[in-house]
């Protein structure tokens, strides 16, 4: 059964004309939120807000993009519910160790920054129909995995989880994120880990996200808007 995302709901309608105060009753499409709590080995190790799709790439995503788990093997799903899942770490868990910067020798055109990020903001029905979503595309030559969400953290770990589900971790080095979001240190933090060099953002980026980037070799865009951006950090790997 397809989860439920958007609902229909009665709202009355308040607009002001000629002076006039008026008022209409009318139907408008308001996004489904769920409270997922998750289990770790019968402890609960966190509660996600989140839209009720890619539920368990969001805790695999999430266990990963903290340090949890460096692997699919390193986890098994015992039950899911919309409201619960557990899961078991089949192992001792990883102790996360510095995260190695982005791999050399990945690069990206301008001009395909702007194209990808065209086809970006049209791709979200959810948020055409009832606005009220973040959404994040990972790029690749070969893929792209296209994801909605509530947070913006959400879209990045259930990206983090389908390339963790699929085998395809290791083609994050040759890719780029894209996010339609603020760009802080714990989305950063996340795309270390996932090994991504470059994140292009619709908004802005915090102080101390752009220090990280420059620290760690990400190329960071912000404001991508139409034919202009800003360059923040990793310039380096820009080309015409």
């Amino acid at each position: 059964m397809q989860p439920t995302l958007v609902t229909d709901m009665q709202v009355d309608l308040f607009s002001r004309r000629w002076g006039r105060l008026r008022e209409q009753a009318a139907v408008r499409k308001v996004i489904t939120e769920t409270a997922l709590r998750l289990y770790v080995d019968n402890e609960h190790t966190t509660t996600f807000c989140c839209l009720n799709e890619f539920t368990e790439e969001l805790a695999l995503g999430y266990l990963y993009t903290s340090g949890r788990i460096d692997s699919l093997e390193a986890v098994s799903v015992v039950s899911g519910t919309q409201e619960e899942l557990r899961l078991e770490l089949t192992g001792v868990p990883p102790v996360p160790a510095e995260l190695p910067p982005p791999e050399e020798g990945f690069g990206i055109a301008m001009s395909r920054v702007w194209r990808l990020m065209r086809v970006f903001v049209r791709r979200s029905a959810i948020f055409a129909s009832s606005g009220g979503v973040h959404s994040a595309l990972l790029c690749h030559d070969e893929f792209q995995l296209f994801n909605e969400d509530i947070g913006r953290h959400n879209c990045v770990d259930k990206i983090a989880g389908r390339l963790l589900g699929s085998g395809r971790l290791d083609n994050a080095a040759q890719a780029v994120l894209l996010t339609s979001g603020r760009v802080t240190v714990e989305i950063m933090t996340k795309l270390l880990r996932l090994g991504i060099p470059v994140l292009v953002s619709r908004t802005t980026p915090t102080a101390q996200a752009v220090s990280l980037a420059r620290s760690r070799n990400i190329t960071l865009l912000g404001y991508v808007r139409g034919s202009r951006a800003v360059v923040y950090a990793g310039r380096e790997r820009i080309t015409a």
